[in-house]
């Protein structure tokens, strides 16, 4: 079970996450009220116990939601240090907030790969907020994933399709030819 702190700051979150080496602590700040940050540990908690996700993936889904919430600060024009973020607003989210987030993230040349794991986090929070009933906001569920480009099959040296065909050969118990 992993134990998730959080300390008051001037509006702002300090939400450490467990690190496997016990003297680093990872710290995330985020604008957000004592609310969405005590619905964000119980979601950081629920994926490591429930889901089982491992502590990079939680740290991973953490920095993603974080990037979401400044994202948002900016966009909904939230100022730092006096509006913060809460869960009422995030119940008011349309399609374009999401929109405007994953175009963000494609001008700031972060790769389709990057944007997708972004959407699924949000998603997942999303449906974790859902399951919890503590607030309903489908729109999320309806942005497409970025399409991500299938890699071409890299060619094998000479060298190599020669190794392999011997390799090969050795297999045959009996000729082909």
């Amino acid at each position: 079970f992993y134990f998730w702190r959080v300390f008051w700051k001037t509006a702002c979150f300090n939400i450490t996450a467990p690190s496997e080496d016990s003297r680093r602590v990872k710290a995330i700040y985020l604008i957000a009220n004592p609310a969405l940050v005590e619905t964000i540990n119980q979601w950081k908690s629920w994926l490591a116990t429930e889901r089982n996700y491992s502590v990079h993936t939680v740290d991973s889904y953490s920095r993603d939601l974080k990037t979401f919430l400044d994202f948002l600060c900016g966009h909904l024009e939230k100022r730092p240090h006096s509006d913060v973020i809460g869960l009422i607003d995030l119940e008011g989210l349309s399609t374009v907030h999401f929109r405007s987030y994953l175009a963000r993230r494609n001008s700031d040349g972060l790769s389709r790969s990057s944007t997708a794991r972004a959407l699924s986090t949000l998603r997942n929070f999303f449906k974790f907020l859902e399951k919890e009933e503590i607030l309903h906001n489908p729109t999320v569920h309806n942005i497409r994933t970025p399409k991500l480009p299938k890699p071409v099959p890299k060619p094998l040296s000479i060298a190599e399709a020669k190794e392999v065909l011997q390799i090969i050969g050795k297999l045959q118990k009996t000729p082909w030819l």
